[in-house]
């Protein structure tokens, strides 16, 4: 399963309730900014979220990713550039 989106637009699109979640499962989210690979489990808990998952599914969905699946989810940002967006 990928994303059509890269990570930065998933962050970009968080609203109120997305913030609150991702506190209750994973910390301050602003305590991720030193956890890179923990702030992508978190975003792609969001979008597990976004899919109807219930938030104990997300979470768990997301913290089964493997590091190769949790790179692999999002689009690069490099396919922009490229003029594939």
């Amino acid at each position: 399963m990928t994303s059509e989106k890269t990570a930065d637009e998933v962050f970009e699109s968080l609203n109120g309730f997305d913030e609150i979640a991702i506190e209750k499962a994973f910390g301050e989210i602003t305590s991720l900014k030193d956890k890179p690979m923990m702030f992508l489990r978190a975003l792609l808990f969001t979008e597990h979220r976004r899919e109807g998952k219930t938030d104990k599914e997300a979470k768990q969905a997301a913290m089964d990713a493997t590091m190769r699946e949790l790179t692999d989810y999002f689009r690069a940002d490099e396919d922009i550039d490229a003029g594939e967006a």
